[in-house]
């Protein structure tokens, strides 16, 4: 099983066709940005077969900033951030000034 990000069709309305119920029926939703992303838990041999998903770059309309700003935190989960000053050192270690 894998977690996979997935690009809801909408409607002419804008809201997602029934197909977002049957999904969170079918399959363990692990987190959603309404109403067009979900991430799903899927057997990696589903990942190709769902109809009505679309990849993320073919989004129409285009993802909208919170849709961008999920998916690129959902993109970077397990990555490590680049050392920062100070990781691990004391608040009042030389140098450093603690909060207040």
């Amino acid at each position: 099983m894998r977690d996979i990000l997935v690009l809801l069709e909408t409607g002419a309305d804008g809201k997602p066709t029934a197909l977002a119920q049957r999904l969170r029926s079918q399959w363990q939703v692990v987190a959603s940005m309404p109403p067009r992303l979900l991430v799903l838990r899927l057997p990696s041999y589903k990942v190709a077969a769902i109809p009505g998903v679309q990849p993320l770059a073919q989004a129409d309309p285009p993802l909208n900033e919170g849709e961008q700003l999920f998916a690129a935190a959902w993109a970077a989960q397990g990555h490590k951030s680049a050392p920062r000053p100070g990781d691990g050192a004391d608040w009042d270690a030389p140098g450093f000034i603690p909060p207040a």
